[in-house]
């Protein structure tokens, strides 16, 4: 995942771990931004980086999927295995967002979480519906990390017909309604555009 700051800034995202007997072993995840000209930002986290261990965030995420920034700097950063962590300017955890900085979706993203102009979170992707199947799922939150009652069905919308989505970023028009596209077949592919409400 990478994003460009207002300011020339870069945040790229990885992972650190190793080969293991079967399969890549994630040890943490990590989050550097760097300056214009390439240096790393002493201003963020250590030297330019923040390590997050697997330990700390209780799960196994593989790697992060997407980077947003909020217009007060705090940034946005979602990562496989339903995670979204909110970091402040300076790279530490904002604990006033969820549980220490970071709150469980009910949703696999692989997408961009996306900031409305009244701070609350838009974020898409997809989720379980049985059986091996799954559809895709629109969530959004307030500021504090909260789910937005005021959006869908507690806070989420689900998507008829996207049982093998390939799914974009979600986008926010002037009127606060919002947009996506999603490949639900080889040959097909729907645009859908939701209300404030859901």
């Amino acid at each position: 995942a990478v994003l460009v700051q207002p300011d020339g800034r870069v945040l790229v995202g990885g992972h650190l771990g190793r080969q293991g007997r079967f399969r890549w072993e994630v040890g943490a995840v990590v989050l550097v931004r760097v300056l214009v000209d390439g240096t790393p930002d002493a201003e963020f986290g250590d030297d330019g980086h923040v390590l997050r261990s697997i330990a700390e965030l209780g799960e196994e995420p593989l790697a992060w999927t997407g980077l947003g920034l909020q217009p007060d700097g705090r940034i946005l950063a979602t990562a496989t295995f339903r995670t979204l962590l909110r970091l402040l300017p300076d790279g530490s955890p904002d604990e006033s967002f969820g549980s220490l900085g970071t709150v469980r979706l009910g949703v696999q993203t692989f997408t961009n979480p996306v900031v409305q102009p009244d701070g609350r979170i838009i974020v898409d992707g997809y989720t379980e519906r049985g059986e091996g199947m799954f559809t895709i799922a629109i969530e959004r939150f307030l500021s504090d990390g909260s789910a937005d009652a005021s959006f869908g069905q507690g806070g989420r919308v689900e998507l008829p017909d996207a049982s093998s989505a390939s799914l974009t970023n979600p986008v926010l028009q002037g009127d606060g309604r919002i947009a996506l596209a999603f490949k639900a077949a080889p040959d097909r592919v729907i645009v859908t555009r939701l209300n404030h409400d859901g």
